[in-house]
């Protein structure tokens, strides 16, 4: 149903804390495939990408993975967050309907969890990313800014990109710190 893109550095604890996040969704037959794009792994994080069943590629390789992809949506996440329960079928119900302009397919991001949530000065100050709250996109959506941007960060390819909030939660990667 949908493929897992991480961007990941040299760290295996957060890498960790994600992938276990998705194995809900794998055991209900959402999650086809995780692949891990290799920003300055460790060997560690790469063994941590074995033993789960990851594709691991260098970021050049993206396009090419996409392309070959057989999903028909991709969902990214940066490494540390983590989904929490209910999230697949909250996303199953988000591809299934037409929910874009004209009925058509619309990117979308997940909520922020509850616990995690931060004042409004706060988050005037937080440094956040395009993915602290993940990203849900059309396969050939993703292809496209990544023709587009090239194999730049997938947090930099998804900057500036409308979505839809789900009601799903997400706790990021700063309440893993």
């Amino acid at each position: 149903m949908l493929s897992v893109y991480i961007d990941s550095g040299p760290d295996d604890r957060h890498l960790a804390l994600t992938l276990s996040a998705l194995v809900s969704g794998s055991v209900e037959g959402v999650v086809r495939n995780v692949t891990v794009v290799d920003r300055g792994m460790s060997a560690e994080a790469h063994a941590v990408c074995d033993h789960c069943g990851c594709r691991v590629l260098a970021p050049s390789g993206l396009e090419a993975a996409l392309g070959n992809d057989r999903s028909d949506w991709v969902l990214w996440v940066e490494t540390g967050s983590r989904l929490l329960e209910g999230w697949t079928s909250e996303v199953i119900e988000h591809i299934g309907a037409g929910n874009g302009p004209r009925g058509g397919p619309q990117a979308a991001r997940f909520r922020s969890a509850a616990r995690d949530r931060i004042g409004f000065l706060a988050r005037l100050a937080e440094k956040r990313t395009a993915l602290t709250d993940g990203l849900l996109l059309k396969t050939s959506q993703a292809i496209g800014l990544v023709r587009q941007r090239g194999a730049a960060p997938l947090a930099e390819l998804a900057a500036g990109l409308a979505a839809k909030r789900l009601r799903a939660e997400i706790r990021p990667r700063r309440a893993a710190d």
